[in-house]
């Protein structure tokens, strides 16, 4: 799925993320999607904050008139 260039590659494999959950070569695939997922969701929910604070601002503002 992915490749993990150069030296990084053997320190992915043989982590305690790896040893603990036994996928071996695995290891970094996983770890890379957990991450990417983990980035979109973080990503969606600062995006839904600063909307709403956006929606809050305007309505306050058009309140106080």
């Amino acid at each position: 799925l992915f490749s993990v260039p150069g030296r990084y590659a053997h320190l992915l494999e043989n982590s305690a993320f790896g040893q603990r959950f036994q996928l071996g070569e695995a290891a970094d695939d996983c770890l890379i999607v957990f991450l990417m997922i983990l980035w979109f969701l973080g990503a969606l929910l600062l995006f839904v904050v600063t909307t709403g604070y956006q929606k809050d601002r305007e309505q306050v503002r058009s309140s106080s008139y």
